[in-house]
């Protein structure tokens, strides 16, 4: 091969591994991303960047924060029967039930004396020998900064909210600010429903809409009556009435907490009697 030869052969190969070098240099600056596209995860602006949403739980997290449901666990009767307590106006509260409320030793009475700390409070029990009317009121206080309560105590033994139905308009002989049920002991479970029925169309029809709290009343001997309880509960689910549930702090359906197979020992009636003050405080 002569010289001349050699030296074109050189030459081609000197381009071609130029060639090489120029096209690979080429092929590794289209592949790499810019610095804008590093910042914004390999995606250029404009051309599908992502947003702060989580492709994976599909919530918008680029969206202001959203206002939380009330974990308060207080309903409008509830929070009626607070604001009535709190205002500046005088507040008038019944209470209708049966034999574990009829008593001044029992938890309503107590209720009273408690609210009577500091403010003036008169309250008025069913006079359960004339079966008509009220017992001329008690007066637990006349002083105090808060507003002036009037409380109608209408228990009577062995009643059930179909009893009190039948006394309208003796036994509420004015519109309350709230009222409060306290009845399901003497009530079979088949008859509750029926029974509340008939008490609450009365107040509704006399008095229009009333804010209604439904006692569940404290556990029986062995809970033997947890379907009535629970039936009451069902009640007020379904006719916009809050409870205060006695039973889930009742610390055992046996005694001390009982004086027989019903009724709440004088422990009991000052639990339950605190458990309503909080409650409503």
């Amino acid at each position: 091969m002569t010289r001349r030869a050699q030296d074109l052969i050189l030459v081609v190969l000197a381009l071609l591994a130029a060639v090489t070098t120029y096209l690979a240099f080429a092929n590794v600056r289209g592949a790499a991303p810019t610095g804008d596209e590093v910042a914004n995860g390999g995606l250029t602006p404009g051309a599908g960047s992502p947003t702060t949403q989580d492709e994976g739980d599909g919530v918008d997290n680029t969206a202001g924060p959203t206002e939380s449901p009330d974990s308060s666990g207080v309903g409008a009767p509830l929070a009626a029967a607070r604001d009535a307590l709190a205002s500046n106006d005088p507040v008038t509260i019944a209470v209708l039930g049966d034999s574990t409320s009829n008593e001044r030793s029992e938890w309503v009475h107590l209720w009273a004396a408690m609210l009577a700390e500091d403010r003036p409070v008169t309250i008025s029990h069913w006079n359960e020998s004339d079966g008509t009317t009220y017992n001329g009121p008690d007066v637990l206080s006349e002083d105090g900064e808060g507003s002036e309560v009037t409380i109608w105590s209408g228990s009577i033994a062995g009643a059930t909210a179909a009893t009190a139905a039948d006394l309208l308009p003796a036994i509420l002989p004015e519109r309350p600010d709230f009222v409060i049920y306290n009845f399901g002991h003497n009530s079979p479970v088949d008859e509750v429903a029926d029974h509340f029925d008939a008490l609450h169309a009365g107040i509704e029809d006399r008095y229009g809409d009333v804010p209604t709290i439904v006692i569940l009343q404290n556990p029986q001997l062995d809970d033997r009556a947890a379907d009535v309880r629970e039936a009451v509960e069902a009640w007020a689910d379904d006719n916009g009435a809050d409870v205060i549930d006695i039973a889930a702090v009742w610390p055992q359906a046996s005694w001390p907490w009982l004086v027989d197979e019903v009724h709440p020992s004088p422990q009991g009636q000052q639990l339950w009697a605190e458990t309503v003050a909080e409650a409503l405080r």
